[in-house]
């Protein structure tokens, strides 16, 4: 059974992660802010969620790849 895996951040070590992820069977509901980020990830065969409480009720992992900790905060 696949890991449902939230990812928070797909820029641009987050969507390697996310194709990383796809590729080893994971379920991956992704989120970024933006919009180019979100197509890599649907490109890469994630789902996108809505929000981030949409992506923390599906998780039973979450990754994040942010930038810095304004971004994380």
């Amino acid at each position: 059974m696949a890991t449902r895996v939230g990812l928070v951040g797909t820029g641009i070590m987050g969507s390697r992660m996310c194709a990383n992820l796809v590729k080893a069977g994971h379920a991956v509901l992704a989120y970024d802010a933006s919009e180019r980020a979100r197509d890599a990830a649907r490109e890469a065969g994630a789902a996108l969620a809505a929000d981030l409480p949409a992506l923390a009720r599906h998780a039973q992992i979450v990754v994040s790849s942010l930038p810095d900790g304004p971004a994380l905060e």
